[in-house]
């Protein structure tokens, strides 16, 4: 039976008093809203995994967000929160899910979304070129945690945007040493065609040697 909770935003701090308590199997399910936002999407945001874990096991959808089109992994992406990431992967989201954040129009996939996403002070940096309209994410690629566990879960490390820029082309800018090894590794470990690999990696030496990245450059050398 749903609680008959008064009008208003009451539940302006779910993890106090016994109110929160309170919350049965039937709220959850309803994806109960708060303050505008539904309940998965709100405990996402905040890190709060014990009630993204009720959320979704009552049945809410992966994709339960409201006045937003981010689903709920890619908010967890985009806060830096490790654990809701795990959460949402062990359920079984799909790691190449693309991007249809309303600030990015490219079909990113969550790889993508993690290289260009920062936490608190890091800012997206996005260069559209205009007459084509192909957008250059130029990246601060700090979630070297994130992307460690979507490429184990099995996400492409060579996917593209629609300006055909891969992980490896922007890392290979901003001479991302470890970001690179990370990708290469999963690269290697995949087999992938010569024939298939040979342009990407030419492109990332490219940013490489274009942007002075020595030590990104001597790295990819050696693995070519």
């Amino acid at each position: 039976m749903l609680l008959d909770l008064p009008k208003g935003p009451v539940l302006d701090r779910p993890t106090c008093g016994r109110l929160y308590l309170l919350l049965n199997h039937a709220l959850y399910r309803h994806n109960a809203r708060y303050s505008g936002i539904s309940a998965l999407e709100w405990a996402t945001r905040h890190g709060f995994e014990t009630t993204a874990r009720k959320s979704l096991a009552a049945g809410v959808p992966h994709g339960a967000c409201c006045h937003t089109k981010w689903k709920p992994i890619e908010v967890a992406v985009q806060h830096g929160h490790e654990a809701m990431v795990r959460l949402f992967l062990d359920w079984g989201i799909d790691p190449n899910t693309p991007d249809f954040s309303p600030l990015s129009q490219e079909d990113a996939g969550l790889l993508r979304l993690a290289a260009s996403k920062g936490q608190e002070n890091i800012i997206r940096l996005l260069q559209r070129a205009a007459k084509i309209g192909e957008e250059v994410v130029r990246s601060l690629l700090e979630h070297n945690i994130h992307v460690q566990l979507l490429l184990e879960k099995g996400a492409d490390p060579l996917s593209e945007n629609f300006g055909r820029e891969s992980p490896l082309e922007a890392a290979a800018r901003d001479d991302e040493v470890e970001w690179i090894k990370l990708l290469l590794e999963a690269i290697d470990k995949r087999e992938i065609p010569l024939e298939d690999l040979q342009p990407k990696l030419a492109r990332a030496q490219f940013q490489a040697a274009e942007n002075d990245c020595l030590k990104t450059k001597r790295l990819l050398e050696r693995f070519y």
